[in-house]
């Protein structure tokens, strides 16, 4: 029975309180007169949500009203913790009805901010406030990579960059598998390795490490190859490129034998390679030799692109050596006088003579040419006739002929145009009426004759109709 009175005691003492306060408001006049007479005033401290900590109902005039009771507090929310800090307005001498309210101050609340890799491993703690930001610029974590598979950093599952509350966030990894090596055919011994997500949407390119492991060199007629063996994370791969035969690179020169020469070739890839070619031999300049002076001959070898010149000296004969005979080379054109040692028959020596050509008749399409060549040397003379071939006839096309309406063609022949002959062969004829007869008028055929691009016509009057 007690505890039920104290329970409805406790429900109207607010409103009581209430009535009085609202009482004291609304009638000023009386309450004053009462505090005047009762020379106190009522003291009301309250918390900063309104609830009454303590009412001191008659706190005489001139004092400091004090609070007894337990120390103000505040529940601390998710972003504040509270803390007592006093009243307001100012505790003072007591002049009138006053209700003191708590004041507090306001302190961040701290939260931890833990980052951890995939495995749990803690990476990075903060301490922070509420409301502060998150410094994710630290070193990013790693994990480790597996045979053909590589794990790259892609964020946090949460990237919340304010301070709310405790948080932890975790590391996530894009995976990664290995699809294949590429050459780069750009440049010598790279090559590059390529990965992407199981999804195909994220992908990369990553040198690989390239070493050769075979290789053999090209000879001149041989192809050669070298092996590279590229890798990367535990994958492998070799490939092999031929190095093709590098042929022959000859380095010519010029070796002479007496007036005889020989281009001779040796290759630099492999000395043992050697061509050789005899090359053609022209006098470019020769001074003759007499019994008693000096001469010399300069000849030109050359083959191909290749010459190199050699000046002989051609020592004097003297009285050793006397005339024998001139002989003939290149048909007649060419004679050299022969002269033999008079104490040795086989030894002899050759000296080029002065040849000058006659015609005795020209040539015809029926006849040869009739030619006398001489050589003379030294007052020694020889002549020689010859005669070259018929020259034959060069019919060459003069003109389109016609005989009546019947076309021909004239050839006259180069060599002697007395001759000429007449062919119908191989042409092509056309005939057409361009214009009809009538009983008035005649009309007109024309004839066109066409032979190796030449062109001749010919018009034949069609006489006029009668009635």
């Amino acid at each position: 029975m007690k505890k039920r009175f104290l329970f409805l005691l406790a429900l109207s003492f607010p409103m009581i309180l209430s009535s009085c306060v609202n009482n004291t408001t609304n009638d000023n006049t009386n309450t004053t007169t009462n505090e005047e007479k009762n020379d106190s005033f009522m003291v009301i401290w309250k918390n900063d949500d309104g609830n009454i900590l303590q009412i001191d109902k008659s706190v005489k005039k001139g004092t400091i009203p004090e609070y007894r009771g337990k120390t103000p507090t505040k529940d601390k929310d998710v972003i504040n913790t509270y803390v007592f800090k006093g009243w307001t307005p100012e505790i003072k001498e007591v002049t009138k009805a006053t209700t003191y309210t708590a004041v507090y101050e306001e302190i961040k609340n701290e939260y931890n901010i833990v980052f951890k890799n995939y495995d749990g491993t803690v990476l990075k703690t903060y301490t922070l406030n509420y409301g502060d930001s998150i410094n994710f610029d630290f070193n990013k974590p790693t994990r480790e990579n597996e045979v053909g598979i590589i794990y790259k950093f892609s964020g946090y599952d949460d990237e919340t960059p304010t301070v709310f509350g405790d948080k932890v966030y975790t590391a996530m990894y894009d995976k990664y598998l290995f699809k294949n090596f590429i050459w780069d055919y750009t440049n010598d011994n790279t090559a590059s390795v390529y990965y992407e997500t199981e999804d195909g949407y994220k992908y990369f390119f990553e040198k690989a490490n390239v070493e050769i492991v075979e290789t053999k060199d090209a000879t001149c007629t041989d192809n050669g190859y070298i092996k590279y063996k590229m890798s990367y994370n535990g994958k492998s791969e070799e490939i092999t490129f031929e190095k093709s035969s590098k042929g022959h690179d000859y380095e010519f020169s010029v070796v002479w034998d007496g007036y005889k020469a020989k281009l001779v070739g040796i290759c630099k890839n492999d000395p043992s390679h050697k061509e050789e070619y005899d090359m053609g031999i022209e006098i470019k300049e020769k001074v003759e030799r007499t019994k008693t002076t000096n001469g010399y001959m300069t000849l030109v070898a050359s083959y191909g692109t290749y010459s190199e010149e050699k000046t002989f000296v051609l020592e004097a004969y003297g009285d050793d050596y006397e005339f024998d005979s001139f002989i003939w080379k290149d048909g007649y054109d060419i004679a050299q006088a022969k002269y033999v040692s008079k104490t040795n028959s086989e030894d002899y020596i050759l000296l080029d003579a002065t040849v000058t050509v006659k015609v005795l008749q020209d040539s015809t399409c029926y006849t040869a040419k009739h030619c006398q060549s001489t050589a003379s040397y030294d007052g020694h003379t020889e002549s020689r006739d010859y005669y070259t071939m018929i020259m034959g006839h060069d019919y060459k096309f003069d003109s389109i002929v016609w005989d009546n309406y019947t076309p021909s063609i004239k050839f006259v022949c180069k060599n002697d145009s007395s001759h000429i002959k007449y062919e119908t062969d191989n042409i092509d004829l056309k005939v057409e009426v361009i214009k009809e007869a009538t009983d008035l008028e005649d009309g007109i055929k024309l004839y066109t004759a066409t032979y190796d691009g030449h062109t001749s016509t010919k018009e034949e009057i069609i006489p006029k109709t009668s009635e």
